[in-house]
């Protein structure tokens, strides 16, 4: 997997992007927490300067529906556990199928609004489409070696 900072830096920048606002972001973790974050702390984790921490995480996956930095490390686990080459050509089809149906939808939703919160996650998902064809590409050509 590529730089996993870069990954979720990029799913939470999007995620603080559909809320709108760093005092809404800050706001929205005080509230799940009882927290007294403000919006200072937010632009400094936006920046990189400062790192999100899982209770951040948490919070903004909870307020939005939504749980693409989670969805990111189940999928760093299962990489893991399968990243040798028995696995099955059905099971990469299974997981491209998965994988492109989420770029499509965050395609759909970022077409559909101007929130640059919402691009960035279709980049993200598309990405992780690619990746997932790369893999699936990369043990099929290992097959007979």
């Amino acid at each position: 997997m590529a730089d996993l900072k870069l990954i979720i830096g990029s799913h939470m920048r999007a995620m603080v992007g559909r809320l709108g606002c760093f005092d809404a972001v800050a706001e929205t973790i005080n509230a799940r927490w009882g927290a007294h974050t403000v919006k200072g702390t937010i632009s400094r984790k936006v920046s990189g300067s400062l790192n999100w921490d899982v209770f951040d995480i948490v919070a903004l996956e909870d307020a939005l529906g939504c749980d693409p930095v989670t969805q990111t490390l189940v999928r760093r686990n299962i990489e893991a556990a399968v990243s040798g080459n028995n696995i099955s050509p059905i099971t990469d089809a299974a997981v491209i199928s998965k994988e492109n149906g989420e770029a499509i939808a965050a395609l759909i939703q970022a077409g559909q609004s101007d929130c640059a919160g919402l691009r960035a996650e279709a980049i993200c998902q598309l990405e992780e489409a690619e990746r997932a064809i790369r893999a699936a590409k990369a043990r099929l050509m290992q097959v007979g070696k």
